[in-house]
C-alpha cells in the first residue's frame, strides 16, 4: 500500500504528521530533485505540500478557496515567523542580520553588548510554539546541550523565547568557511582532510560520551576557522526542534533531517542512536574526499573543489560505516576513527578481508623505518662480505706474503656471514606466515632476535656482543630501559677497542647505556659510563668537535639523573651554544640537547623558556624528521608538561592523545614511554577539573611503570600525583595517607634531603594537611618551606611563589583576611615575572581577593574581583569547575549583599558542574551547599 493512500484513510492527526514529515524532506531539496519527488505523489498530497514549500519560501500565494482546512491549519503552524529585523532585540541580543533559514527556523547574526565587552552570537528561531509542558523539556535539552565543552563543538550560549513565544537557542558565532569551501579553497591533500575529519569526529565521540546525538551531521554544519580548527555546529538542535513537536518525537525521527545525509532509521522513523551519527560523518567524510555523498552522486560543489580517488581499504571503511543496517556499521564513532587511523599508520584495517600477502604488505609499510633499518643492516653485511671477498682474493694472490692477513679476512668475513645470517633467520622466522599473526611488532621482532642470540652466535661471541649492544638500543628506544641494561652490561663485558672506529662506536653504546642507567635511577654507574665513553673519544678522536659534543650531552644527562641541575644545564648549554657554531650542524646532538634542557626546565617551572627550546628544537628537525614519527614523542610530552604549567591544558591535551597514537602505532600500549604519557594525562585531566580520568590515568601509568620499570621514586611520584588529585576531589584524609606514603619512597631515591621534588612534594601535603582542618601546623611547614626555597632557590623562582600561594588558600579557608591577602601579595608579585597574563592561577588569584574582602566587609570590592575573575576565566575558555567554584564565592557575595535571587540563579549553574566534579566534603563544594540551603534551594539528592 502506497504512503499517500495510508494518509487519506489516516486519522487528522496522523496526515498532520505526515504532511509535516514529507515537508521536511522535501523542503531542503534541490528544486529538480523537490519537482521529482512531488511527481511521483498523488494530486491532493502534492498540492497540499505546494502550498506548504510556497509559503516556507515566502510566497504571498493564498490557498484557493475550498481548500482542505487541515492543509490551511497546518500551514499557519508550520509558517515561519517573519525575521526580525537589524536593530530588533532578542533577549539581550541585537540583531545584527540574517544568516540564513531553512526546514528547522531561521538563524540571525547578533551580539551582546556589555560594559567591557561585545560578543558576537549565532540565534536560531526554532519554528513552532511550544506548550508549557514542551517548553520545560526544551530547558531540560538545552541545559545538557551546554554542558558539551570541546574545542571543535560551537558552544550553545543561552536559549529562551522571543515575546511572541517563539523558542531560540543562542550558540557561539564561528567566522570562517563552511567545510567544503575550505577544502576547497586550500587544496588540502588526502591526509589533511582525514586529519580534519578526525577533528570533526572527535567532537562527535565527546558528545556521545556525553548522551548527546547530533541528528543532523553534513558540511553545511561544519565550519572551519582561519587557523584551519572546525567547529561543528548546531549540535542537538535537531532534538531541541524534536523536543518543541510534543513527546512522541522524544525517541524516533521523521521530522528533523537532511534528505542525502539522513541514515536510513532516520528516513524511515525508526530509534535514533549514535550509530545514525557514524552513518552520517560516513556521508560526509565521503563528500570531503570525493565530493560525492553517494557513491557515483554527482552533487553541486565549491569552485576548486577537487575529488580524490580512493583506495580499496578507504572505500572499505566508508562502506562499513555507512551501511544500510546500523548493526553492520562501526559500533563508535571511536571505532571509525581508529580504523582511519591504522589506515593512515600503513596498519591492517579491520574492515579488510585478511589474508598473509594483504598482512605482509601492511606490516612492511608501518614499519618502514624499521624494515629500512633492517634492509640497511643487511645490505651494510652483504656490503661487507663482498668487501670482505674481495680482500680475500687480494690475500690468496699474496697468499705466500700474507698469510696472517688471509686468515684475518677470512675471519672477519665468516663474522660478517653470522651476523648476516642471524639477523635474516629473525626477520624470516617473524614473518606472518610463520607466526600465524595479523600484525608483527617491532617489540615482537627484537624479543625475537634477544631469544635467539645464544642459539645463532654462541660460537662467535664478539659477534654475539655486538648484536646485544644493537638491542641494547633498540629496545632503549622503545621505552625499555630494564631489558635494554641487561643487553647492554651483557654486551660491553670485555669489550675493548683497537682503533678509532671502534672506539667510537663503543662510546655511542656507553652514552645509550648511561641514559638508560639513569632513568632506573643508578646514577653512579651512569655517571661512570659516561665518563668512560668521554675518555675514548679524548683517546682516539681528540680533535672531533661534535664526537666532544656527544660527550658533554652525555655527561649533563647523567650528572641530571644525579640531581646536579646547575651542572646539567650549564653542559647542555654549551652544547647548543658549541654545535650551533659548527660549519655543518650536528642536529642529533643539538635536537637532543634541546629536548633534555628543556624538560630540565619545565621540572623548574621555568616553562616559558621550556616552550622556547623546543620550538628551536622543531626548528631544527623541520623536513628531516616526520613529525608523526616516534622520535617526536619525548619532545611532545616535555612540550605538554610545559602547556600545562603555563594554564594552557586544552592544547595540551589535543598534543597528548596525538603522543599517545604515535606511540600506540608505534610500540603499542604497554611501553614505559606510554607509563609517562598516562601520567601526562593524568596531569591534563586534574588540571582540568576531572578528577575521576586523572585517577585512573595515574593508576594506569603506575601499574605500567611499576611492571615495566619498576623505579622506587618514578613509583613515589605516581603515589604523588594520585594523592594530588584525591585531594582535589575532597578527600582530605585519604590524600594525606599518600602522601605519607611517597614521601620516604621519594626521600630514599633522592640524594639531597632539600631536592626541589621533595620540597614540592612537601609543600602539597601541608596543603592537604590544612584543607583537612590541622591548618595551624601546615601553616608552620609552609613558611618553612618558603624560607628554604627563598635560600636555596631564590626569590626569582616559582617554589617561593606557590609556598605563598598555598599559605593563601589556607589562610582563606581559616578566614585570616590580612595574613592571607599578605600571602596573597607575595605569591602573585613573584608569579607574574614568570607566567603569562592569561595564565588561570591570575584570575584564581581575583578569586582568593574577593574571598578576603568579603571577610572583611568590603561586599562591593569583593564583587569587583570575583566578577574580574570570572571574566578572565570565560575569556580565555577556563575549566568548567574553576568557573563554577568562582560561581558560587560570587553568589554568596550576592547573598550578603541581600541579592537572593542573583545568589540563587548563580548556584543553580555552579553547583551540577560541583556535584559532578568533587566530592560533598570538598571545601568549595560544601561551601556551596551549605549557602544553597541556606538560600531553600533543593539539596543534592545524591547526597
Amino acid at each position: 500500500m502506497s504512503r499517500s493512500n495510508e494518509t487519506s484513510s489516516a486519522s487528522p492527526a496522523e496526515q498532520v504528521w505526515h504532511l509535516a514529515a514529507l515537508f521536511d524532506q522535501l523542503v531542503e531539496l534541490p528544486a529538480f530533485e523537490r519537482a521529482q519527488r512531488l511527481a511521483a505523489l498523488e494530486p491532493d498530497l502534492r498540492e497540499s505540500l505546494e502550498r506548504l514549500l510556497a509559503l516556507d519560501v515566502g510566497s504571498t500565494r493564498q490557498p484557493p478557496p475550498g481548500s482542505d482546512a487541515l492543509a490551511q491549519a497546518l500551514a499557519e503552524a508550520v509558517r515561519p515567523s517573519a525575521a526580525p529585523p537589524p536593530g530588533a532585540s532578542i533577549g539581550p541580543y541585537r540583531v545584527l542580520r540574517e544568516l540564513g533559514s531553512g526546514g528547522m527556523g531561521t538563524v540571525l547574526l547578533a551580539e551582546r553588548v556589555g560594559e567591557d565587552f561585545v560578543q558576537q552570537v549565532a540565534i536560531k528561531l526554532i519554528r513552532g510554539f511550544p506548550t508549557e509542558d514542551e517548553r520545560r523539556r526544551l530547558r531540560f535539552e538545552r541545559r545538557i546541550l551546554a554542558q558539551l565543552d570541546h574545542p571543535n563543538i560551537a558552544r550553545l550560549l543561552d536559549g529562551g523565547e522571543t515575546t511572541d513565544g517563539q523558542p531560540y537557542v543562542v550558540m557561539e558565532f564561528v567566522d570562517g568557511l563552511p567545510l567544503l569551501e575550505h577544502v576547497a579553497q586550500h587544496a588540502l591533500d588526502l591526509r589533511q582532510r582525514l586529519a580534519l575529519f578526525d577533528r570533526i569526529a572527535d567532537a562527535v565521540q565527546h558528545a556521545h560520551e556525553r548522551l548527546v546525538i547530533h541528528r543532523d551531521l553534513k558540511p553545511s554544519n561544519v565550519m572551519v576557522r582561519g587557523d584551519g580548527e572546525p567547529r561543528l555546529l548546531d549540535f542537538g538542535v535537531a532534538k531541541l526542534v524534536d523536543v518543541s513537536q510534543g513527546a512522541d518525537s522524544r525517541q524516533t525521527s521523521t521530522r528533523v533531517w537532511t534528505p542525502g545525509y539522513a541514515s536510513p532509521e532516520q528516513r524511515s522513523g525508526g530509534l535514533i542512536t549514535t550509530a545514525s551519527d557514524v552513518y552520517g560523518l560516513s556521508v560526509l567524510l565521503r563528500e570531503m574526499l570525493t565530493g560525492e555523498r553517494q557513491l557515483g552522486q554527482a552533487n553541486p560543489l565549491p569552485a576548486g573543489f577537487i575529488g580524490l580517488k580512493l583506495d580499496a581499504e578507504l572505500r572499505g571503511i566508508l562502506e562499513a560505516a555507512g551501511a544500510e543496517d546500523p548493526a553492520q556499521r562501526y559500533p563508535t564513532v571511536e571505532a571509525l576513527r581508529d580504523d582511519l587511523t591504522r589506515w593512515r599508520d600503513g596498519r591492517t584495517v579491520r574492515v579488510a578481508p585478511d589474508s598473509a600477502r594483504y598482512r605482509l604488505r601492511k606490516f612492511v609499510r608501518r614499519h618502514r623505518g624499521g624494515v629500512a633499518i633492517a634492509a640497511g643492516l643487511l645490505m651494510l653485511a652483504l656490503a661487507f662480505v663482498w668487501r670482505l671477498g674481495v680482500e680475500r682474493d687480494r690475500a690468496l694472490d699474496a697468499e705466500a706474503r700474507a698469510t696472517v692477513a688471509q686468515l684475518a679476512a677470512e675471519d672477519e668475513a665468516a663474522n660478517a656471514r653470522a651476523a648476516l645470517d642471524f639477523l635474516s633467520g629473525t626477520l624470516l622466522s617473524m614473518s606472518p606466515e610463520a607466526t600465524l599473526s595479523s600484525e608483527i611488532s617491532v617489540r615482537a621482532l627484537l624479543d625475537s632476535a634477544r631469544d635467539g642470540l645464544a642459539a645463532r652466535l654462541g660460537a662467535r661471541p664478539r659477534v654475539q656482543r655486538e648484536v646485544m649492544r644493537l638491542l641494547g638500543h633498540l629496545y632503549a628506544a622503545l621505552s625499555e630501559p630494564a631489558e635494554a641494561v641487561r643487553l647492554f652490561e651483557a654486551g660491553l663485558e670485555g669489550a675493548e677497542p683497537r682503533q678509532r672506529g671502534e672506539a667510537l662506536a663503543l662510546a655511542a653504546d656507553l652514552d645509550e647505556y648511561s641514559g638508560t642507567l639513569g632513568l632506573l635511577e643508578r646514577s653512579a654507574e651512569s655517571l661512570a659510563a659516561a665518563e668512560r665513553a668521554a675518555a675514548l673519544r679524548q683517546q682516539f678522536a681528540p680533535e672531533d668537535a661534535v664526537e666532544r659534543l656527544r660527550s658533554r650531552h652525555a655527561l649533563a644527562y647523567a650528572h641530571y639523573r644525579d640531581g646536579d641541575l646547575e651542572q646539567a644545564e650549564a653542559l647542555w648549554r654549551e652544547v647548543i651554544e658549541q654545535g650551533g657554531a659548527l660549519p655543518a650542524l650536528p642536529l642529533s646532538v643539538l635536537d637532543n640537547a634541546h629536548q633534555a634542557l628543556a624538560g630540565l626546565l619545565g621540572n623548574l617551572s621555568r616553562s616559558a623558556e621550556a616552550l622556547t627550546l623546543l620550538d628551536a628544537g622543531d626548528a631544527l628537525m623541520r623536513g628531516r624528521v616526520d613529525t608523526q614519527s616516534p622520535e617526536r614523542v619525548s619532545s611532545m610530552r616535555v612540550r605538554i608538561e610545559a602547556l600545562v604549567q603555563l594554564g594552557r591544558v586544552n592544547e595540551a591535551e589535543a598534543l597528548l592523545r596525538r603522543a599517545m597514537d604515535i606511540q600506540t602505532g608505534a610500540v603499542g600500549e604497554r611501553s614505559v614511554r606510554m607509563a609517562y604519557l598516562l601520567n601526562s594525562l593524568g596531569l591534563v585531566m586534574n588540571e582540568q577539573g576531572r578528577f575521576r580520568e586523572a585517577m585512573q590515568a595515574f593508576e594506569s601509568s603506575r601499574q605500567m611503570s611499576r611492571e615495566l620499570q619498576g623505579v622506587d621514586s618514578e613509583d613515589a611520584m605516581s603515589l604523588l600525583n594520585l594523592a594530588a588529585v584525591t585531594e582535589s576531589a575532597g578527600d582530605y584524609a585519604q590524600a594525606v595517607q599518600l602522601f605519607d606514603q611517597a614521601l620516604p619512597r621519594l626521600a630514599a631515591a633522592e640524594a639531597d634531603p632539600d631536592s626541589l621534588r621533595l620540597r614540592q612534594a612537601r609543600r602539597s601535603r601541608a596543603r592537604a594537611v590544612g584543607l583537612g582542618g590541622a591548618i595551624d601546623g601546615a601553616l608552620e611547614d609552609l613558611a618553612a618551606l618558603e624560607a628554604l626555597a627563598l635560600k636555596l632557590d631564590g626569590a626569582d623562582a616559582f617554589e617561593p611563589a606557590m609556598t605563598a600561594w598555598q599559605q593563601a588558600v589556607l589562610l582563606r579557608a581559616a578566614a585570616r583576611p590580612g595574613p592571607g591577602l599578605n600571602a596573597l601579595q607575595r605569591a602573585v608579585a613573584r608569579m607574574q615575572p614568570l607566567l603569562p597574563a592569561e595564565h588561570p592561577l591570575f584570575a584564581y588569584a581575583h578569586r582568593l581577593r574577593g574571598a578576603f574582602l568579603a571577610m572583611q566587609g568590603e561586599q562591593a570590592a569583593a564583587a569587583d574581583q570575583l566578577d574580574s575573575g570570572l571574566r578572565q576565566l570565560k575569556a580565555h575558555a577556563g575549566v568548567p569547575l574553576d568557573i563554577a567554584v568562582m560561581q558560587a564565592e560570587r553568589a554568596a557575595v550576592h547573598a550578603l549583599a541581600g541579592e537572593r535571587e542573583a545568589a540563587r540563579a548563580l548556584l543553580q549553574q555552579a553547583l551540577p558542574v560541583l556535584r559532578e566534579a568533587v566530592l560533598p566534603s570538598e571545601l568549595n563544594r560544601a561551601a556551596a551547599e551549605r549557602l544553597a540551603q541556606a538560600l531553600g534551594l533543593q539539596p543534592d539528592r545524591a547526597e
